[in-house]
């Protein structure tokens, strides 16, 4: 008994030690962006007061009159900085902590796809198995932290996209739900490895991510529906073809909970079609522009 309880706090101890680790992380990356010439976008920027302009305008009690681009910021972005707001005085204050739980968020999701992907074997160290997940998910926060300090131009709009999502908007929250859905497709769709593995919980979990995400930000699709079911095609076909003994059909359910979601996601739109002003051909450009 004593063995697993040290067993237990040993991986506790580092599931704690790689929070911290991206905490840190991006502490460091929002002190290098307010230092530099990224503090007006951390702070001041129109695109980053949004969500503090429409919270204050939501608490006041005022119509809801906004004009919005294709990106909504609902989900995940809105409760975030609502959170951050609720236990914090002010508006930058309340930013600055939204960046660190952006961070922190990316570490989770990154632990989470990183456990389904990493496999380990019976006779492994209980360690091993808490300590590969962990390190690849601190690795990978600490890539998009590096790229960060590498950012040095004002703006949004100059290509520096790692700075971006240290922000409420710009995309950050349709970053972690990629990362969601990836971890969850691997659970669904990856060998069994001789375990059996829950289905419904994940696949509802699949089909809720891809329709709020893709209310949201209608992005998703393109972003994360169209490449995963193209690949979950590949590989049913595949197994299929291979006869191998992990059942074919579950890549094919995992791409149809993928596929009703983002359906559900993008028809719930269309109610909220008057709050959206921006044209689409902003975002999508055909024709050589004269």
């Amino acid at each position: 008994m004593s063995t697993r309880r040290a067993a237990r706090r040993t991986r506790l101890g580092w599931e704690v030690l790689g929070v911290l680790l991206a905490a840190s992380s991006s502490v460091v990356a929002l002190a290098h962006g307010l230092a530099g010439a990224k503090r007006s976008l951390l702070l001041d920027d129109g695109d980053s007061v949004l969500l503090p302009l429409m919270l204050r305008s939501i608490e006041r009690g005022e119509p809801f009159e906004w004009g919005m681009s294709p990106v909504l910021f609902a989900f995940p972005e809105l409760p975030l900085y609502a959170a951050s707001a609720a236990v914090t005085g002010t508006v930058a204050a309340a930013l600055l902590l939204n960046g660190v739980l952006n961070v922190v968020l990316l570490y989770a999701l990154l632990r989470y796809a990183a456990g389904r992907v990493i496999r380990t074997r019976p006779e492994q160290d209980p360690a091993l198995v808490v300590i590969r997940p962990v390190a690849a998910a601190v690795l990978g926060v600490f890539v998009v932290v590096a790229l960060s300090l590498l950012e040095s131009r004002p703006g949004g709009n100059t290509g520096e996209i790692a700075s971006l999502y240290l922000t409420t908007t710009y995309y950050s929250g349709t970053v972690m739900a990629l990362v969601a859905t990836v971890g969850l497709v691997a659970h669904l769709a990856g060998p069994l490895d001789g375990r059996g593995r829950r289905i419904l919980l994940p696949a509802l979990g699949i089909g809720l991510i891809a329709a709020v995400s893709t209310l949201s930000n209608p992005l998703f699709v393109l972003w994360v529906t169209a490449p995963l079911v193209a690949a979950l095609a590949v590989l049913s076909f595949v197994r299929w073809r291979a006869r191998i003994r992990d059942p074919w059909w579950r890549p094919s359910a995992t791409a149809l909970a993928l596929l009703a979601g983002s359906a559900v996601g993008y028809l719930a739109r269309h109610p909220l079609q008057r709050f959206i002003i921006a044209d689409k051909n902003e975002y999508f450009r055909w024709g050589r522009k004269t």
